[in-house]
């Protein structure tokens, strides 16, 4: 909770130092958050809660999934990225994520195959998918003002 609260801030000051600099001032994103862990150690379910908890704010979280062997919203063997508007059931996680929405808000997930479960089997082709996915994600922070301090 104390995490989500601290996001929630930053995200705040970032919409109001936003409306107050000018088009010359250089772009500052909001929150970028990574979690790392050994396997089942909870990552998925504290990345669903912390969404879950920026959905509520009315906040557009984008998730990035660079784990190729769990797909959350794909399958094992992509990494993806994804915007979520809706909330997430806490019982069937990302799988439950309908990309089409009861308000007919269509979210577009990013999606890039890879083909294995482990960046170590083919590393430099991991890192070139996992370089196109980040241009990929750039590209709509630009082209979509909403996604940047979400």
């Amino acid at each position: 909770m104390n995490v989500h609260l601290s996001l929630q801030q930053y995200r705040n000051q970032f919409a109001i130092t936003e409306t107050q600099n000018n088009e010359s001032s250089p772009l500052i994103n909001g929150p970028r958050i990574l979690i790392l862990g050994p396997k089942d150690s909870g990552k998925t379910s504290i990345v669903r809660s912390l969404a879950n908890y920026a959905i509520r704010q009315r906040e557009t979280p984008i998730i990035i999934n660079l784990d190729p062997s769990e797909g959350m919203t794909t399958v094992p063997g992509t990494v993806s990225a994804t915007s979520f508007s809706k909330a997430l059931s806490p019982e069937d996680g990302f799988f439950s994520y309908s990309l089409l929405g009861s308000d007919g808000i269509i979210d577009y997930p990013l999606v890039y195959h890879y083909g294995y479960l482990s960046p170590n089997d083919q590393p430099i082709l991991f890192k070139k998918i996992v370089k196109n996915l980040a241009l990929g994600v750039e590209k709509q922070l630009a082209l979509n003002k909403k996604f940047v301090y979400t």
